[in-house]
């Protein structure tokens, strides 16, 4: 990547003017906020109200956090993280993985036929999800919707890099014995 461009998309960067490096910072992040907390939540409006508290909190301690992150993807992500916590302890229940959440993986618009397969393939995905443990669906959600590298899921659960990618091949074990379990 070419250094003037990384400087310029890096919200750390530019310290001189911290509204427009956070403003960068929203632009590049906010989509992955959203859709982690998308994939753990019951609804759209839902998702779309924690992602603002999130980038509330990240504006509200930005001057001071900025020139120190390593990461400001895994500072959002844990803001997220803690924020979609504090949420499920105020309901007292986990719902499921909602079924609207699962992404349209394909590029070109696929047929019915497929759309029903990869419909059904989902549903059983976010199925089995749901049926782990709290701390593997944090995981593999912070891994394949929030994008995060086994560093950054480190630093945004605490743990050190390789405990992160421990606990990721665990989970991903756990998750394929489930579909094993059915097809006995």
């Amino acid at each position: 990547m070419d250094p003037s461009m990384r400087n310029r998309s890096d919200p750390r960067a530019n310290t001189e003017d911290p509204v427009a490096a956070f403003a960068s910072l929203y632009d590049a992040e906010m989509p992955r906020v959203y859709r982690y907390i998308r994939y753990q939540v019951d609804s759209m409006e839902e998702a779309e109200d924690l992602t603002a508290d999130v980038f509330h909190q990240a504006l509200r301690h930005w001057p001071r956090m900025q020139k120190q992150l390593r990461s400001p993807r895994s500072w959002l992500l844990t803001l997220a993280t803690h924020r979609v916590a504090d949420h499920f302890r105020r309901r007292r229940n986990r719902p499921a993985f909602p079924l609207e959440a699962a992404p349209n993986l394909a590029g070109t618009q696929p047929g019915p036929e497929e759309m029903a397969v990869r419909q059904e393939e989902v549903n059983m995905l976010l199925a089995r999800l749901s049926e782990l443990p709290e701390r593997d669906r944090t995981i593999l959600t912070l891994r394949f919707a929030g994008e995060l590298s086994h560093r950054e899921i480190g630093q945004v659960l605490g743990i050190q890099e390789g405990a992160s990618a421990v606990a990721l091949l665990r989970a991903l074990r756990r998750l394929r014995q489930s579909y094993q379990g059915e097809e006995r």
